[in-house]
């Protein structure tokens, strides 16, 4: 089992997002998802795309507070701690830091008759 200390990690690029980041797990480990953390400041915006190809794309949101903007249907929340937004791979998203914002991203593949959706976890 390969251990990361965060801390130690250099900022990387995130697949074929416009992200950077922590990345925590590679497709390379054989472990059957990509993970990273990432941080957005205020007034930051991205596209949320997947960060592979056919993939699923999860988002984690550890804390801080974010627009998030659905393409589809106009939909339209906030992101804030400990909620979680999966997106299919033709899901198109935008996110928009409302404050700093921490979030963890995973890839996983996509498989054909499955769509994710967008979800609430309660703190523990």
């Amino acid at each position: 089992m390969k251990s990361r200390i965060l801390s130690e990690l250099p900022d990387e690029q995130l697949g074929q997002t416009t992200l950077s980041g922590k990345i925590l797990t590679f497709l390379e480990d054989n472990v059957g998802f990509f993970e990273a953390q990432f941080l957005l400041e205020k007034d930051q915006s991205h596209d949320l795309t997947p960060v592979y190809q056919d993939h699923n794309h999860i988002y984690y949101c550890i804390n801080g507070k974010a627009s998030v903007k659905i393409d589809q249907g106009d939909n339209q929340f906030t992101l804030t701690d400990n909620t979680l937004l999966a997106l299919s791979p033709s899901t198109k998203a935008s996110i928009t830091a409302l404050a700093s914002t921490r979030l963890v991203v995973v890839s996983v593949p996509g498989l054909p008759n499955q769509q994710p959706v967008v979800g609430r976890r309660q703190s523990i």
